[in-house]
């Protein structure tokens, strides 16, 4: 097992980056729209509706992606080993947010959007948003594993496939089996990615296709919208136009060898806007309530400033104070041997 990137993708931060971008848009014009300072318009409906068929799929791909690139292939004892850091690098940003977030809504309840439930529910069964993501990432590491034969994968992501159709005709009721079910394809389609040499030569007819269907993307969503169109694995078909669009694209525009400084220093605190966005919109909503401001063009400005400005000065703060950066850093601070 190689436990060392041989060379960093840049275009892989890049998708992170921009999948970063609308994760945080999807939360605040959500927490807009529920606060009332928003109506629930056709343009939220499609906005909100087409965002979710792609934001956090492009964040289980990249992670499937980089778990690849990474291991090659599982043995057991590489594999519990990998389980064992991810405990560690999931675990310790997933309950120390959770936790503010949870105490926080408990403290300021009858000025937040939605009540949480008890501790235990709300840290080990149905974690609070946007925290499930690391807690469903987690077990997607626990269970997937990377064969060493190539065509074993395909076969998994052929499984993986299987199981987000099942959901659309079977009810599950327990919240992790159905969040594995959904989005072990989008983790297992990272592997299949970059065991591929797709995006390791980057095409000008590519590029012509990618933009294409991200145009269809646009028109189905558009037209899904509109028409309240529903139907069986819309989000699964939805999700694999707009995701590999994006990938392509994203891929082509981006350099091969040097970041961009602005991207570069964007990359660097995805985590951090990740953790905080919502705490820190939250916190300045409740503030601009309490003195009276309801109009809605500056809660919008602020709100999306603070939503990422707020994050990024806090992780400068936390680079310079390792107590504060092990909490978003865990790996550098905790070592597990070989």
């Amino acid at each position: 097992m190689n436990n060392t990137l041989q060379k960093k993708e840049i275009w892989i931060d890049n998708v992170k980056i921009f999948a970063c971008l609308f994760v945080v848009l999807g939360h605040f014009f959500q927490s807009m729209v529920i606060s009332d300072i928003l109506p629930q318009s056709d343009l939220y409906y499609w906005f909100n509706t087409s965002i979710y068929y792609f934001h956090v799929p492009l964040f289980f791909i990249c992670s499937g992606y980089l778990y690849k690139k990474v291991h090659h292939y599982s043995t057991v004892k590489s594999h519990f080993k990998l389980v064992e850091k991810k405990l560690i690098n999931l675990g310790v940003p997933y309950f120390t947010f959770s936790l503010i977030t949870w105490v926080l809504k408990n403290i300021f309840s009858s000025n937040v959007n939605t009540q949480t439930d008890g501790f235990i529910k709300s840290m080990f069964i149905e974690p609070i948003p946007p925290y499930w993501f690391l807690y469903c990432l987690f077990f997607l590491f626990l269970i997937t594993p990377i064969f060493k034969n190539k065509s074993q994968n395909y076969y998994f992501f052929v499984f993986a496939i299987a199981l987000n159709i099942l959901t659309q005709f079977v009810n599950i009721d327990i919240y992790i089996i159905q969040k594995i079910c959904i989005n072990l394809v989008w983790f297992s389609l990272g592997i299949i990615l970059e065991q591929s040499d797709f995006y390791r030569t980057k095409k000008k007819e590519n590029l012509y296709i990618n933009i294409a269907l991200s145009l269809l993307f646009v028109l189905l969503s558009i037209v899904f919208s509109l028409k309240r169109i529903s139907f069986p694995c819309k989000s699964l078909l939805m999700g694999l136009i707009s995701c590999f669009s994006f990938l392509g694209i994203i891929n082509y525009i981006s350099k091969t060898e040097n970041q961009t400084k602005i991207l570069g220093f964007l990359a660097k605190y995805t985590m951090h806007i990740f953790l905080l966005h919502t705490i820190c919109a939250a916190s300045l909503r409740s503030l601009l309530f309490k003195l009276n401001v309801t109009n809605s063009v500056i809660h919008i400005i602020l709100g999306i400033i603070i939503s990422f400005i707020g994050p990024i000065i806090i992780g400068i703060i936390s680079d310079k104070i390792k107590f504060l950066d092990f909490f978003f850093k865990p790996n550098k601070y905790i070592k597990i041997k070989e």
